[in-house]
């Protein structure tokens, strides 16, 4: 027969007995699942043994024997190696192995047990072998069977046991009904027996306070049983344990508290081990997630001893051991930071998505907490006088001296433990160093050179945790060092959480704050899978982690720039552009109701925005200085008046390939980062709702304006994103004043409305009674669609009241839906009465537009864009038009208006003549793109890049004022830099040297395309437009033959601005040489000294400026003052 150890004792099972169980997630425990449900039958065995007590009954005669009241047990029959009777032999006197010699199993340690047929009635009956026979004087035995065994007992109660793999029945002998139910009652739920012997909780406390009742509701359903240690609660703590618990098997204790060790091994003490386990708990702690189905699966594991559970505390998270084998007998060691034995205790974490421990924190308990920390510095002194050769004192005297802010205390034993030559556990050395280094950061004011190398010091001992490198990422960004910030940012997001750690993990930091500063740097330095990947994560975690901390207003950005790095990663890698025979104008204009195409505003009802595009669209194109596309969301490519329409999808690809000069993109500001990283020179913003559909606009030098519709959306969109003051223009809507005919006479008192229904129809309809009543000869025609799909998901409630309106037939009133622009024009010439109680707030309103170019009386609210597009040139009425005091005064305003109509009808015919789509495209060539110098994919200081740069730029200019003052540039491409430079010294002249010629730097694409697309008349072009020609003269040629020429022609400069090839040595002979041309007194500009100086740092010292410059420097020293020394180097030449 096979032998199998189990618990530390060898059984001798049969065949297919105790069979072993591999689990493929949990594959080091060794499982023998047979065991784990034979130990719960013991569990129920040994319990037993509290309800043998015969309670009297008047049904049974006074002449029948008394019942056993002893605890005997009788095993009829034998299987898993005596499993059953040898581990119940604790809890009985006797013990009975019947029939006998059916086992050779050798019991001569356990003197209470025999084998053969019991010397008395037994008081329980264990049922090993289904075939076996059971004796008459079972009847008054309790007998836990087989359920075929059950099926013929005369005993009258039977209680399946629930979820039993072997299908096993206790059956309860009348007379022992009553101390049954006593002993048992806590195991039925809804009348089924669901015993177990798994989860003994052990709780040690001391006035638990409010929190204290919740924590024991919650833990209640995990539980078997409860033990629960009080050390002198004033409180009543222990009425709240009595009323919470009492429904469970359970003790409450009460005695003078000794030390966290010695408290805690008394609790462990008194709970025995009447269970499997024991779940050690604090007072503030909940068990979340399936800790039974867990331990269940893993009850007859025969590899470890205990188990550990991740503690979710505040921000921090650890993994602490908290399941305790009872029988094991495990005990705490060290008086404070009191932790289980490691010696003969083999420990199991238990994965977090099993089970977790969540501690609430209140701010009585946090009180209570720090309390006690001038007794937990004692209790270390002692332990660290006892045991000085265990560094874990020094390591909880830094936490401690840290929570009391004694930060200098604290610092001393963070680096102690750190710097300890003691054998101890590696992750609290690592903690120390990263405490320490926080201290120097933020407490103590260290040097951050001193900071850093902290920092470097923890990462080092353990490079699988991101803490350290996640704090050094953000001084750097702090700094406005962002290359270096994204560098350790990207290292500590690529190193993932590192929940193997088990000790002092913190999971906002990775799932919150990490990503949320990751993903807008992805962006800057291009690495867009990554920022998709950090957005999702603080998505799908970090709003769970970090829910104190997480605003809605971060959740906002982050779907932004998913949504951001989606369309990025659309985009293909840019290819060298096409270049069109004629320039391009690109409209990007995502959304609408459905498929459109420009040809639709021919015959179908179309939005504001749509009319926008294909309005400007048509005439711009008319203009003949571009061709003009449309991404739209039309199903193929389409063609209407030049216009080339094409679906939306393929914007991205197209600008990765094309060279366009003019992209407007509309509404959809996730559409901007794709124009900016494509060949686009100019790109500009049209706002139509009151905010764009995101809360991310870069603010590159390509963004040339944002375009709001009236001053009051001017206004709005400012209050949000201040950062765009100087960006910000108000651009209107127009109108195709040629579909409006002339010559249609007014019907009077006629009205129309056209906007969406939620819009202000609804009171229109309560006031139109009485309208009605003043005129009866009123109409009313409404063009608007009351089936539409999105009014009615937004605002279903107000179509319903417009239905139960009209459903009473109102008089006059008639419902047109949408129609064509042309039909709808026809309309507007014969109305009389525009009344619009508006009650949705307007960025423009394009009815009113329509309503006053067609000459009618206009009354409306106040709301929003309409004391703009309406204001003086129409009766306007403060208030809430769906109140009863607002629609008294607007029909009174109305019905007396009198001689003040023709006038105000005038007024707003003038104004919205005006506003013609021809007139506003012409407006937009000629404000936006006639004179507007092209960048061609360089954009430097006049940008301010980086951020900050620009004023001290300007600061350097601008010592040199007056006439006569020279300018020396090397390094021009398109000349934007030197046309900011003049116009800053507007009596100065400049040089500018370039060669004009392709040639590769850093994969820059726009320098290795340079002759194709034709950068060298592109500068031509924008002196011209900047009217510079005449006091710059360009030099071409490599900068070593010109300045040559120039040194022998003995030209000086007052200013000279280096800018050209980013090459070491190249820079280094640009200085050298220009050096010689620079006046006495004059003031010499670096560009780029940090560009990309931490692939400097990594060794490609020959790629980038850094060097030359420092060469420089050190050669000429004492021929020079620092001026500035940053980004971009600043000197003057003594």
């Amino acid at each position: 027969m096979p032998s199998v150890k189990l618990n530390g004792r060898s059984y001798d099972a049969k065949s297919g007995e105790f069979n072993p169980m591999f689990h493929a997630e949990y594959n080091n425990l060794k499982l023998f699942p047979d065991a784990g449900v034979l130990e719960r039958h013991i569990g129920l065995l040994t319990d037993l043994t509290d309800a043998l007590e015969e309670v009297p009954d008047p049904m049974f005669c006074l002449h029948e024997h008394p019942l056993n009241s002893e605890p005997t047990l009788e095993c009829v029959g034998s299987s898993h190696g005596l499993f059953v009777p040898i581990n119940c032999s604790k809890a009985y006197d006797a013990v009975w192995i019947n029939p006998s010699g059916m086992d050779q199993t050798d019991l001569s340690d356990l003197s209470n047990i025999s084998f053969g047929l019991p010397l008395s009635p037994p008081s329980v009956v264990y049922v090993a072998d289904p075939s076996a026979n059971l004796l008459a004087t079972v009847l008054g035995a309790y007998v836990l069977c087989p359920a075929s065994v059950a099926e013929g007992l005369p005993h009258s109660f039977k209680f399946p046991l629930s979820d039993d793999p072997f299908g096993y029945v206790l059956c309860v002998p009348d007379r022992r009904k009553a101390a049954f139910d006593r002993e048992f009652a806590s195991y039925f739920d809804e009348g089924v027996f669901r015993y177990d012997n798994l989860i003994h909780l052990c709780i040690m406390v001391k006035n638990g306070g409010a929190m204290f009742e919740r924590v024991l509701q919650e833990n209640l359903p995990y539980i078997d049983r409860w033990t629960v240690l009080d050390t002198g609660s004033i409180d009543g703590t222990q009425d709240v344990v009595r009323r919470v618990l009492g429904g469970k098997k359970g003790e409450l204790y009460e005695e003078p508290f000794i030390n966290f060790r010695d408290s805690r091994n008394r609790c462990l003490e008194l709970a025995s081990n009447r269970c499997k386990y024991t779940l050690m708990l604090d007072d503030t702690y909940v068990v979340r997630g399936d800790l039974r189905k867990f331990l269940t699966l893993i009850r007859s594991d025969q590899f470890a001893n205990s188990y550990s559970l991740l503690i979710l505390s505040d921000d921090t998270e650890y993994y602490s051991n908290r399941v305790l084998k009872a029988a094991d007998k495990l005990r705490y060691i060290y008086t404070i930071h009191e932790v289980i034995q490691a010696k003969n205790n083999v420990t199991v974490v238990v994965p977090k998505d099993q089970a977790t421990i969540f501690d609430y924190r209140a701010d009585y308990m946090e009180k209570r907490t720090m309390d006690r920390k001038r007794y937990d510095l004692d209790r270390l002194f002692d332990m660290l006088a006892e045991d000085p050769d265990n560094p874990r004192h020094l390591y909880y005297l830094g936490q401690t001296y840290n929570l009391l802010e004694d930060w200098e205390s604290a610092a001393k034993y963070f680096e102690l433990r750190a710097t300890s030559k003691l054998d101890g556990f590696k992750q609290e050395a690592v903690d120390s160093y990263f405490e320490l280094a926080r201290l120097y950061n933020f407490k103590l004011g260290k040097p951050w050179d001193l900071c850093e190398e902290t920092y470097r010091k923890a990462y080092d001992l353990d490079p699988t945790r991101p803490d350290p490198l996640y704090f050094i990422g953000v001084h750097y960004l702090m700094e406005g060092r962002t290359g270096v910030a994204f560098d350790h940012f990207k290292r500590a997001f690529q190193l993932g959480y590192p929940v193997h750690a088990q000790f002092s993990l913190k999971p906002t930091l990775s799932y919150y704050f990490l990503p949320k500063f990751l993903a807008p740097l992805c962006y800057e330095f291009e690495d867009f899978r990554l920022g998709l990947q950090a957005s999702q994560l603080f998505l799908e975690k970090g709003v769970v982690v970090a829910k104190k901390e997480v605003t809605e207003a971060d959740v906002a950005v982050m779907r932004d720039w998913n949504t951001v790095f989606q369309h990025l990663i659309q985009m293909p890698a840019l290819t060298t552009p096409t270049n069109s025979s004629t320039s391009l104008f690109v409209f990007v204009a995502d959304g609408g109701w459905g498929p459109w195409t420009g040809r639709d505003i021919l015959t179908k009802g179309m939005g504001g925005s749509e009319t926008y595009i294909v309005e400007m669209a048509r005439y711009i194109q008319a203009s003949g200085l571009y061709q003009v596309l449309v991404f739209c969301r039309c199903p193929d490519i389409d063609v209407f008046e030049g216009v080339q329409y094409r679906p939306i999808e393929t914007f991205h690809s197209f600008v990765a390939a094309n060279r366009v000069e003019t992209c407007v993109v509309s509404r959809y500001s996730e559409y901007l980062p794709v124009a900016i990283r494509g060949h686009v020179e100019n790109v500009y913003f049209v706002l139509h709702d009151l905010g764009p559909t995101g809360l991310i606009i870069p603010l590159s030098p390509k963004l040339k304006r944002i375009f709001c519709l009236t001053e009051w959306h001017k206004q709005h969109f400012l209050k949000g994103f201040p950062m765009c003051e100087g960006l910000v223009d108000v651009f209107s809507y127009g109108l195709d004043q040629g579909r409006f005919p002339k010559g249609i006479v007014k019907k009077s008192h006629s009205f129309l409305y056209s906007s969406f229904p939620n819009r202000g129809l609804l009171p229109l309809l309560q006031m139109w009674p009485r309208i009605i009543e003043r005129w009866p000869d009123a109409t009313l025609e409404v063009f608007c669609d009351l089936d539409h799909e999105w009014t009615n998901r937004v605002a279903g409630d107000v179509v319903a009241a417009i239905r139960d309106l009209l459903a009473k037939g109102l008089t006059g009133v008639s419902v047109k839906g949408w129609v064509s622009k042309a039909e709808l024009a026809r309309a507007w010439m014969s109305t009389d009465i525009w009344l619009y109680p508006c009650t949705f707030a307007e960025t423009f309103c394009l009815t009113a537009l329509e309503a006053a170019y067609s000459g009618c009386l206009i009354v409306c609210s106040d709301l929003a864009a309409l004391q703009n597009t309406v204001g003086d040139r129409g009766i306007v009425i403060e208030g809430n038009p769906m109140t009863k005091e607002w629609q008294d005064k607007a029909l009174q305003e109305l019905f007396s208006v009198g001689e003040r109509k023709q006038d105000l009808i005038q007024r707003g015919w003038r104004w919205a003549s005006g506003l013609s789509w021809k007139g506003q495209a012409t407006k937009f060539l000629d404000l936006y793109c006639k004179e507007a110098p092209t960048m061609a994919g360089m954009y430097n200081w006049t940008h301010d890049l980086p951020k900050g740069t620009r004023p001290i730029f300007e600061k350097m200019l601008l010592r040199h004022t007056g006439s006569g003052i020279r300018l020396l540039e090397i390094g021009t491409f398109v000349g934007t830099s030197l046309i900011e430079m003049l116009k800053i010294l507007p009596e100065a002249t400049g040089v500018a040297i370039d060669r004009w010629t392709d040639y590769d730097e850093d994969g820059i694409t726009c320098l290795g395309t340079q002759e194709q697309t034709g950068i060298e008349q592109v500068f031509h072009e924008n002196m011209r437009k900047a009217g510079m020609s005449s006091r710059v003269i360009a030099l071409k040629g490599d900068s070593v033959d010109r300045l040559l020429d120039l040194i022998v022609e003995k030209a000086l400069f007052d200013i000279i601005y280096v800018d050209g090839s980013h090459k070491c040595i190249d820079c280094y002979t640009d200085m050298a040489l220009s050096w010689r041309l620079l006046k006495s007194g004059g003031t010499m500009i670096v560009d780029d000294y940090m560009y990309r100086h931490d692939r400097v740092a990594s060794g490609l010292v020959l790629e980038y400026p850094m060097k030359g410059v420092d060469h420089f420097l050190s050669k000429y020293e004492g021929a020079y003052r620092v001026l500035d020394k940053g980004y971009r180097i600043c000197l003057e030449k003594l």
